[in-house]
């Protein structure tokens, strides 16, 4: 699930760049926030994570690792609200990010359901909700600092790395 996201490129090749909820066929990567032709992977499941400056920083978990099944069917609830990320598996948190990186983060976009190219495949949605939220909500680097112990993520934030809104 895309949000907070741009169409790139030719609009009939429906291609969306931003956040992405990536519901995703391997179970470990199932609800993580990847940021789609842009950052990359920004947060894997059951990680709390502060983007600053030019860094992302793992700076906790959402508690203990969930299995899943992936032929059920899921409850999964995307809350942006300010530079605060949530997804939610099941009603559980299984992804937390925090973005204080202010030329990098996007706070507005489109909403899209992502198909990747390649073999037929069979997607299933149901019961879809928007919701839309009152402004604000910003969390500071005081609200929300990154600990002395936080381990980084593998790659850079590249320079310049927001899409055109």
């Amino acid at each position: 699930m895309q949000y907070r996201s741009e169409l790139a490129g030719k609009p009939e090749d429906f291609v969306a760049k931003g956040y992405q909820a990536d519901l995703h066929p391997k179970p470990e990567f199932f609800g993580m926030l990847y940021a789609e032709k842009w950052r990359g992977i920004v947060a894997k499941r059951f990680q709390r994570v502060v983007v600053g400056a030019d860094d992302k920083w793992i700076t906790g978990t959402t508690g203990p690792v969930q299995q899943i099944k992936l032929d059920e069917w899921k409850t999964f609830e995307i809350i942006a609200k300010g530079n605060k990320l949530v997804h939610k598996l099941n009603g559980k948190v299984c992804t937390e990010i925090i973005d204080h990186n202010e030329d990098g983060r996007l706070m507005k976009g489109v909403v899209a359901i992502q198909v990747h190219r390649g073999p037929a495949m069979r997607v299933q949605v149901k019961d879809v909700e928007l919701k839309h939220l009152p402004a604000g909500g910003m969390l500071s680097l005081e609200d929300a600092p990154i600990s002395a112990d936080a381990e980084k993520v593998p790659g850079r934030i590249p320079k310049k790395a927001r899409p055109k809104m």
